[in-house]
Parts: C-alpha cells; structure tokens; sequence
C-alpha cells in the first residue's frame, strides 16, 4: 500500500505531463517571470537535471517537450499519419526549448521561467520513483531487494542463497525482447537505468527517426549507438545520464563517463551486428555471475 501511494503520488500528483493538474503541468501553464512553489520531490529532480544538463552540454535536457511533441512522441500526438515536420517548425520549437531558462531558488522552493519552456521530466523522474521504493525499503530496514519500474532498477544487497543480484541488459531489437549480456550487483547497492532507439521511432520513405531528440539540434539522433545502460548511485542520475549518453553518441558518451568514472555499457550497431564499449567504471560488475 505504502509503495501504491508513492508511486501514485509521484505519477498522477506530481510528474505526468498527462495530467492536466498535475504539479509539472500547472507549472508548464504558469506565466513566464513569476514564481512557482514546487514540491520537494520536484524541486530535488529539478536539480538534479540542472546538473546533468549542465555536465552533458545540454544532451539532457527536460524543457525538450516541444521537439517530443513535434515529431509525435509525446502527449500531444497527433491521430494523423507520422510525417517529418518542416525545417520552420522545428526552428520554431528550438526557441521554447532550454533547461537554462528555468531558475531555480532553492532555499525558496521556488523555480521561475524566463521564457515560455515546456518541461516533461519522464527521462528522470521514473528513476527518481524507483529510488524513493528503495528508500521506502531502506527505511523498512530491508537488507536485500531488486525494485524494477519500467526498466530502471534499484539492487541491494544479495539474494537469500548468498549469491549476487544479476540483471540482464537487453539486445537493442524491436523485437520480443532477448538478453544481451548480463552483469552482477556484487552484493552493493546500485541503481541502473537504460535508454535505447529501437521500440520507440517511426520510418518515413527508409529513413529511421528515433524517439531520442537532440535537443541542440532538434531532430532525432542519427548515429549509430543504439542502447546505453548506465550503473549510479541513484536511478534517477542513472536515467538522465542513459538519455543523455544516447543523444550524445557512442564516442562522445564514453569519453564523459570515463572523465567521470562513470559506469556505462554501450551497444553500438556494426552494419547488421552490434558491438559494445564498455566503461572502466562498468567493467568490474560483468566479471561475477
């Protein structure tokens, strides 16, 4: 009941973008320049967005509502047949979008808008959700616990038998779904999260347009990094660094989580094959199974 309650309240009350008087839809309709108090939990995924936008140059970036919606990926899809939006309109897009343009205060609970952004928190805060359940545990003085919402785990301690916690990562097919690899928790606490392009897209005359909208650029991703799993402290900084990693691209991912120490598993396609790059960081969890 405990874990219904939190799930809901986060969901329905706080972060839909579905829900017309949600917290996060009350703040995306409140005037430009005026202060909005927000919740604690809101206001502590705020920050921790601010902080990922801010060390991924801006691949991460929640205010990227307008581009979702767009290129027909969010809440606001249309009922007519996908088609690829016209240059215009994606310029038109790009000038709302821009996670520097919310100021956060804070000692005052409060964040203002300085330009009409749209913000939708759905590649944060379900890992966010995931991490208040293992606090909920945590507190219930649980020893051991594998949480699983939507694909973002939370993993403590080891399995009755002793043995280590083993999550799969899951081959980048839209297809049913086929283990990948598999790693294990060591017996630590972790949090882990993917992201990939291969359920969510649609194709317009052979050309592939994935759900993972560049936010810089305003168009869907085009290289060839097809998932990124990533291993955190927290699920919510898990999330947000997986979304980020796969806008980034294989090449420029791998150098951030490297400089970070950061654990990444990355699967990149190779014409009809994948390969994958593998952090420093990552590497110790695949050797015990």
């Amino acid at each position: 009941d405990q874990v219904q309650t939190i799930l809901f309240r986060l969901d329905r009350e706080i972060f839909s973008t579905y829900a017309r008087d949600s917290e996060l839809s009350r703040l995306n309709n409140h005037a430009v320049g005026t202060p909005f108090a927000v919740s604690r939990e809101m206001l502590d995924v705020l920050m921790l967005a601010d902080t990922v936008f801010s060390s991924t140059s801006g691949a991460f970036d929640p205010t990227v509502a307008p581009l979702v919606n767009l290129w027909g990926f969010g809440p606001e899809v249309s009922l007519t047949e996908v088609s690829v939006p016209h240059d215009r309109d994606v310029e038109e897009a790009l000038s709302r979008v821009g996670f520097d343009h919310l100021v956060i205060d804070e000692a005052r609970s409060e964040v203002v808008k300085t330009r009409n952004v749209m913000i939708d928190l759905s590649a944060i805060a379900k890992g966010y959700a995931v991490d208040q359940i293992g606090r909920l545990l945590d507190e219930r003085g649980s020893e051991s616990y594998f949480v699983e919402v939507g694909g973002e785990l939370k993993i403590k301690g080891v399995k009755t038998d002793g043995s280590s916690w083993v999550p799969a990562i899951e081959a980048p097919l839209d297809q049913a779904s086929e283990v990948y690899e598999i790693f294990s928790n060591l017996g630590r606490s972790i949090a882990v999260a993917g992201s990939g392009d291969y359920r969510n897209y649609f194709e317009v005359d052979g050309i592939r347009y994935s759900h993972e909208i560049d936010p810089r650029t305003g168009r869907p991703v085009r290289h060839h990094l097809a998932a990124a799993y990533v291993i955190a402290d927290s699920a919510a900084l898990a999330d947000a660094l997986a979304t980020a990693y796969m806008v980034m691209g294989e090449e420029p991912a791998y150098e951030h989580a490297e400089r970070g120490e950061i654990a990444v598993f990355l699967i990149a396609r190779e014409g009809d094959a994948f390969v994958e790059r593998v952090s420093s960081a990552f590497s110790p969890y695949l050797g015990e199974q």
